[in-house]
Order: structure tokens, then sequence, then C-alpha cells
């Protein structure tokens, strides 16, 4: 026990002068990343998360950070005036800076400016990427920060580290989101389109079949290898369901256990709905608003960001139950699937024990797959 570490640990670090400012940041990424306190009950990630904020007993400075109490330690880092001018503070985090150095690629230090001055913080780590969110008009930055937080934890969970064939290791790969769509009803297009172009502002990667895919290049093989290393975004319109290659794209999603979230866009009624497309997360977009505008931006960004928690969710958990196994704290021949299981996962599975993320399913959703029946 006393060797155990855990898959991820994330740091939040704030000078406390600065609280009034920090702590709301911190509290909005915690909620996100962890759990609701105020909905205790409610589904959570549960990524282990850490303030340091406050001076330890009889110190200057919070308690030390060390990186090698996780498999992965992600630190990021609130910077503002006070944190600049307090010379101790500075000093304590350029240490916890040359920890994650020491092993780059597995730990991420990543300082957040909230001030034009935060680069002036320490020269050790003047060669950093900054997240530059003092530009920001004060009601964006909060959502600006979470989605930067949820960004650089799932692209470093969901992608392998790149190493140059000089031994340089790279910052992974962005997380890639696959829009799938029908091009029988023109508003669901056009909300497809401008989808890809509000990616297209981010770091993320996007696949758009229609420019992604070559001349010459065949549509099933293509659609299939990209959403392997994908999550599928599902614009479900009322045709949706009668297109072959949208039932083909979220069926090769559930096949390939891909994160998968649905934007209902439904304006009358659709002749079937497709069975594949249940159990997974889903958001309201209302097809009759326009499609520019800083309103609809906005909400395009909730699109982007709703899939990119369900990457973090859905890759966090699959590491961190894998990552259990190994240390045979889950049984060996047990399934591990990211969300709870459908027909299609018993199916295609021997296993007599199956782990899932919270909540349980309910008595009626387990007697209806036939999970006592079966002693699963």
């Amino acid at each position: 026990m006393n060797n155990f570490k855990p898959l991820l640990n994330v740091y939040l670090v704030w000078h406390p002068a600065a609280d009034a400012v920090c702590r709301p940041l911190a509290q909005a990424v915690f909620t996100k990343i962890n759990r609701n306190p105020e909905r205790p009950f409610a589904r959570g990630i549960a990524i282990p998360t850490y303030y340091r904020c406050v001076p330890a007993a009889n110190l200057d400075i919070p308690l030390a950070i060390d990186v090698t109490t996780a498999e992965h330690s992600v630190i990021f880092v609130l910077v503002e005036d006070y944190l600049v001018t307090d010379e101790t503070w500075g000093q304590y985090v350029a240490d916890v800076y040359a920890q994650t150095q020491a092993e780059p690629g597995k730990h991420l230090f990543v300082p957040v400016a909230l001030s034009g001055s935060a680069f002036n913080l320490h020269p050790a780590i003047s060669k950093a990427n900054f997240v530059r969110l003092f530009n920001l008009d004060a009601e964006d930055v909060q959502s600006k920060l979470i989605h930067y937080v949820v960004h650089a934890l799932a692209r470093l969970l969901a992608n392998p580290e790149r190493i140059t064939a000089q031994g340089v290791k790279l910052s992974p790969l962005p997380v890639k989101l696959f829009i799938s769509h029908t091009k029988r009803e023109a508003k669901a297009l056009q909300l497809a389109e401008a989808l890809k172009q509000a990616l297209d502002n981010t770091q993320l990667d996007r696949f758009f079949d229609s420019v992604d895919i070559a001349s010459g290049f065949q549509f099933d093989k293509e659609i299939d290898a990209n959403i392997e290393s994908a999550a599928l975004i599902a614009i479900r319109s009322d045709r949706y369901s009668d297109s072959p290659w949208c039932r083909m794209e979220v069926m090769s999603a559930k096949r390939l256990k891909c994160p998968i979230i649905v934007v209902d866009v439904l304006q009358d009624h659709e002749e079937r709905s497709f069975s594949y497309l249940s159990n997974v997360p889903v958001i309201r977009f209302d097809l009759e608003q326009p499609l520019t505008g800083p309103e609809t931006s906005k909400k395009l960004e909730a699109i982007i960001d709703f899939a990119l928690l369900e990457v973090l969710r859905f890759k966090y958990i699959e590491k961190h139950f894998t990552h259990l196994q190994h240390l045979a704290w889950l049984p060996k021949d047990a399934a591990l699937l990211s969300r709870p299981p459908e027909e299609r996962d018993l199916k295609n599975t021997a296993a007599r024990q199956i782990i899932y993320p919270d909540p349980p399913l309910g008595y009626e959703e387990s007697k209806e797959l036939g999970l006592y029946d079966k002693q699963i």
C-alpha cells in the first residue's frame, strides 16, 4: 500500500494574496475534473486534485510537491502580480518546474498568465509555454482556463509521447475530434462546417471527411482509421440515422471503444432512432439560431468543451482501471469499460466480471441485460 502510485495527480498553485481571484478559478477546475462538492452523488471524473495556496506550518511557502508520487503529475500555476513579486514563492514554483523537466513527457508544468507581468515570474521557467488569459474579458477567463486544463490532461492521457530521431521528447499530439454529420440537411451541414471552423481556432485536431480524405482513397478505410484515434461528435439531425455512412461511423466508434458525444439538433422528428447512439452524453443545439456572432461562438465552444470533458473522463477511466489491474487491485480477467455496459459489450466478452465507472446500473437495467441470470 505504501508503494501505491496513483495514475494522475493534479495541482493548482496560486499566491495567497490573490485568493479572491484565483480560488474561484481553482474551484471551477476542481468541479470539472474531480467532483462537484455541492452534488456529492453526481458522477464525477474523480482525478485527485490538490491546492497549494497557503504557506505550510513554520514556512513561507506551501507544502512541497513531489511529482514522483504519481505516474503523472500535472501542475497548473496561476500567475499574477503577487506571485511575480514574491521571490520566495517564485523559487518554489521554479523548483517544481525543475522536477517536471527531469522527466519530460511524463509530468507537466503549465503556467497560466493572469496578468501581463506573468512572464517575469522566474528566469528558470522563461522557456515554458504560458497559457495566456490576461487579455480576455473577466467572464471568459474561467471557461478558457477549464478548456486548457481539460485539453492538457486529455492530451497527456490519450496520446503516447513522441520522441524525435535525435531523442528529443515532444508534446503529445492534440486530441482529435471526428465530426459525424449528414449532408442531406443543409442546416446540419452548416453546423458541422461551423464546428470545424471553431476547432481550427483551437489547439485541437479534427477530422472532416469532405476535406480530410484525399482523392482516390477509400472512404470506409479512412473513416475507420481516423475514428480509432479520435472522439466522435455525432450531429444528430432528423435524417442523421438515414445515412448508412453516419450509422457506420457510430458503430465503428462503439466497436473501437472510442469516446462519443451527441449534439441533438432534431427539429421535427426522426423515423427511427439509432440504437447505437444511446448510453452516451448528449448536448442540445438549436439549428434555428444563426451560426455567426459571439453567442453562437460560445455555444460552439460549449460543444467542444463538452466533447473534451468526455474524452478526459473516458481516457482517465480507461487508464486508471488498467493501472489498477496492473497493480492487481482489479481482477486480471475482468472486462474494463469506460461507460456503463451495453448488450453488445456482454456479447463480445467472456469475462465474468465487468468493471465500469459510477454510478452503477439500476436494478431494471441490470435485469434487462441479464447480469443476474448470467452471474456477471
